[in-house]
């Protein structure tokens, strides 16, 4: 029988340690590595408002969705609107949206309440939401959805949009 000497087992204990440190770190780098995408990425749309001079509404983004994909979650938000004048006023909402490119694609609810004031396209609140009305003093949440449906198919991708919603006032009854 042959024995080892000092320096081959030294060597033999040397192989071990670099095998086992090479496996430590190919282990690290499959368990900390990030899922590979599917090269796709959803629209961003963000919903902002501006102050009138009738009605009393933050300004600024209240609504922000970031990766929207057909049947991803809702970009959702709510602002508060008050009718800052002496008598009742029938407010419409309309979209003015800063590209036309989700117009189409980009589903949108509002509601006050259990009341629902819009739910369509983009495209169609371009145009404007039913009429609410509003007393005089009075205030209301308005609560502000936005999804892209299963149905949506292509060009959401890399989609970018700011959506400003324009809040117009008549007196109530004109």
């Amino acid at each position: 029988m042959k024995s080892t000497t000092g320096a081959e087992r030294n060597a033999a204990a040397f192989a071990f340690g670099i095998l086992l440190v090479v496996g430590m770190v190919v282990w690290a780098v499959n368990a900390w590595a990030v899922p590979r995408g599917d090269g796709k990425v959803g629209a961003d749309v963000t919903f902002i408002t501006d102050p009138t001079g009738e009605l009393a509404i933050p300004g600024g983004a209240f609504v922000r969705g970031t990766d929207l994909r057909p049947g991803s979650p809702r970009a959702e938000g709510s602002i508060p609107v008050r009718n800052q004048t002496g008598g009742a006023l029938d407010v419409t909402v309309r979209a003015l949206p800063s590209i036309p490119d989700l117009d189409p694609l980009l589903m949108v609810e509002i509601s006050a309440g259990d009341r629902a004031v819009y739910r369509g396209s983009l495209a169609g609140l371009v145009v404007g939401s039913k009429s609410l009305r509003l007393a005089a003093g009075h205030a209301r949440t308005l609560d502000v959805r936005a999804w892209l449906p299963a149905s949506a198919g292509d060009g959401y991708q890399h989609r970018i949009d700011d959506v400003t919603l324009e809040f117009d006032v008549q007196p109530a009854g004109f």
